[in-house]
């Protein structure tokens, strides 16, 4: 993730760039950084033990209304939870 930033915050390799291969680059990136931020959100969450609430509370507002107001969030939240390897 940390290469990830450099790349996009600090280096001017992506600044060098035509802007489809910048637009192109950039969006690749931002997704590897997302889906790092989400993947150690999930590990901190499981390490702190606060994992099984937090899927307990996602199913029970679904069980209640059947809607999350962020689902993408919350979905990745899950994925990562359930398929770190334990």
């Amino acid at each position: 993730m940390s290469v990830c930033l450099f790349l996009l915050e600090e280096s001017r390799l992506i600044s060098s760039l035509d802007d489809t291969w910048r637009t192109r680059w950039r969006r690749r990136l931002e997704g590897y950084v997302r889906h790092a931020s989400t993947s150690i959100r999930a590990l901190e969450m499981i390490d702190s033990g606060k994992h099984t609430a937090y899927l307990d509370d996602i199913i029970a507002k679904m069980r209640q209304s059947g809607y999350l107001y962020n689902p993408g969030e919350a979905r990745g939240d899950e994925r990562h939870i359930c398929t770190v390897p334990g």
